[in-house]
């Protein structure tokens, strides 16, 4: 059974119809879910492992899950040069943004970090602004109560673990943003497993042997 849902056309106001698939929303509700309680969940072994530890699972895990599919195997090894530079560069981006987002956890509280990375559509449309970008109206509306409701739910920060910790949250929200945006094009010519794939892949590679290098255990 499939859903339909109106989408704008280009020109004009017509309104045109897509079909998406009954499957996409279970999967969708299942995605939003383990994104909202990943947080939560990452602070309750923070005590036992360290950030760069958790952000290599994290990573090597969704790229161990899109690898098991043939169609994200065959993508990966036939991206071309300037594809798979770009997942490389975005692997980097996104290894950082969980490094920081993990030790932000250990200093302040799950709500506050979760809060503060939750800013990045507020970085994306900024730097889309800035390279010149259109950026509709009702964008920079949404991001006025956004960053209000931030304010209002954070609270103040206690002690300078907590400041640091906000600090920390608000940086990896950043190099989120940073890792959308640098992958942006290669998204619209790349399958999302193939590219999920890649990326993680990559993430691995860059934390793996920070880890390692750091003397922290893997496992065990």
């Amino acid at each position: 059974r499939r859903r339909t849902v109106p989408r704008r056309a280009a020109k004009g106001n017509a309104v045109e119809k897509r079909d998406v698939p009954s499957q996409v929303w279970p999967v969708a509700a299942a995605a939003v879910m383990g994104i909202s309680s990943s947080a939560a969940l990452a602070r309750g072994v923070a005590g036992e492992a360290a950030p760069v530890v958790i952000a290599c699972w994290r990573v090597a895990g969704a790229s161990a899950l899109n690898l098991a599919t043939r169609r994200a195997r065959r993508g990966v090894a036939a991206l071309d040069g300037r594809d798979a530079t770009l997942a490389a560069r975005s692997g980097l981006l996104l290894a950082a943004h969980f490094l920081l987002f993990f030790e932000a956890l250990r200093r302040t509280s799950v709500l506050r970090s979760t809060i503060l990375v939750g800013l990045c559509p507020l970085w994306v449309g900024l730097a889309d602004r800035i390279s010149g970008r259109e950026v509709p109206d009702a964008f920079w509306l949404g991001c006025a109560s956004a960053v209000a409701g931030t304010a209002v739910l954070a609270g103040d920060a206690s002690g300078a673990a907590a400041v640091t910790g906000d600090a920390l949250a608000a940086a990896s929200g950043v190099l989120w943003a940073a890792y959308i945006l640098a992958g942006r094009d290669a998204r619209a010519r790349v399958g999302a497993s193939t590219w999920q794939a890649g990326v993680c892949l990559a993430a691995t590679c860059v934390l793996a042997p920070a880890a390692l290098l750091r003397g922290d255990a893997l496992w065990g």
